[in-house]
C-alpha cells in the first residue's frame, strides 16, 4: 500500500514536472572545485568525489529523475539507478540520453526488494530516500548487493524524537507550527508539505541502525536552523548553523535537521 501511494505521487509529479524535468542536468556540484561545506547535499558529494567513482559499479537508489546517476557517470561511474515510478524513469532515460549517458542503467524495483545479485557494487547513494522505505529490510538489500568495502553515502531529513515530541506539543502544533510553515513553504497543510501520508523524518533510532549496517559509519549533522525555520538558500545562517553543529559535537544529535552518513560496508562474515 505505501510502495502503490509513492507510485501514485510520483505518476501526477511527472506529469506536472515533465517540461521542468527534461532540462539538462547540472553537473556544477559534481565538478566544482569550491565546495559548499555547509549545505548537506554538496557535503554528500564530497564524499562521493573524494571516492574517485570513476569505473566503479554504482547504484543510486530512489533515482527521481535521474539527476544524481547523471552525475555519477559523468565523474566516469558504472551507474545503475532504480525507483519505483516509471514515469521518473522515463524522464531519468531521457535526460541521461540528452546528457550522453544512455548507458546507465534505468530499472524499476523497491529498495526492499533489489533484483541484483550479491556484492554488486562499489558505491551506494541515497539522497532523500530512505525516510520512505522500510529501513531493516532496505539495509539488509543494501549490505547484501553492496561489495565488500563498498561506500554508502546517504543524505537524509531527520529529528531526534525529542526534538519531534515538543514540536508534536499542543501549543507548537497550534501556533507556532503553522506560522513557520507558512513563512517556508507558503502552506501550513501538512499534506502539502510532505509526498504522502507515509513519509517521516528519520531519527536517531535509524541512524543506529545505519551504523550497525557499517560499522564506523561517518555521521555529519546540518540544518538545526536553516531549511527549518530560516530559507535555506541564507547562506550565512547556513554557514553559522552548520559552524554551530560541528561546536556542540555529541548535542548536534538533538538539534539537527538533517544528516549526511558516508562508511565502508564491512565483508561478510
Amino acid at each position: 500500500d505505501r510502495q502503490r501511494r509513492e507510485v501514485d505521487y510520483h505518476r501526477t509529479r511527472a506529469a506536472e514536472y515533465a517540461r521542468t524535468a527534461l532540462e539538462p542536468v547540472s553537473l556544477h556540484i559534481a565538478r566544482a572545485a569550491q565546495r559548499r561545506w555547509w549545505n548537506a547535499y554538496w557535503h554528500a558529494w564530497t564524499r562521493l568525489r573524494a571516492a574517485e567513482p570513476a569505473g566503479r559499479r554504482a547504484l543510486v537508489v530512489g533515482c527521481g529523475f535521474g539527476d544524481d546517476a547523471v552525475r555519477l557517470a559523468a565523474l566516469g561511474a558504472r551507474v545503475s539507478a532504480i525507483d519505483l515510478s516509471p514515469e521518473s524513469l522515463e524522464i531519468a532515460r531521457r535526460r541521461a540520453a540528452a546528457a550522453g549517458h544512455g548507458d546507465i542503467e534505468f530499472r524499476r524495483m523497491p529498495c526492499e526488494a533489489l533484483e541484483y545479485g550479491d556484492r554488486s557494487f562499489d558505491i551506494v547513494l541515497a539522497v532523500d530516500i530512505l525516510h520512505h522505505v522500510d529501513i531493516p529490510a532496505t539495509l539488509r538489500e543494501l549490505t547484501r548487493v553492496a561489495a565488500p568495502g563498498a561506500l554508502l553515502v546517504c543524505n537524509e531529513p531527520y529529528t531526534h524524537r525529542s526534538l519531534e515530541r515538543l514540536r508534536r506539543t499542543r501549543p507548537v502544533e497550534r501556533w507556532v507550527y503553522p506560522i513557520v510553515a507558512r513563512w517556508m513553504h507558503g502552506t501550513a497543510e501538512r499534506r502539502a508539505l510532505y509526498v504522502t501520508e507515509d513519509e517521516r523524518k528519520l531519527c536517531e533510532a535509524d541512524v543506529d541502525a545505519l551504523r550497525r549496517a557499517v560499522p564506523g559509519l561517518r555521521v555529519e549533522y546540518f540544518n538545526a536552523v536553516s531549511g527549518r525555520i530560516v530559507p535555506d538558500r541564507l547562506r550565512n545562517v547556513a554557514r553559522a548553523d552548520r559552524a554551530g553543529l560541528r561546536l556542540i559535537g555529541p548535542g548536534a544529535r538533538v538539534l539537527a535537521g538533517r544528516f549526511v552518513a558516508s562508511g565502508r560496508f564491512p565483508a561478510p562474515v
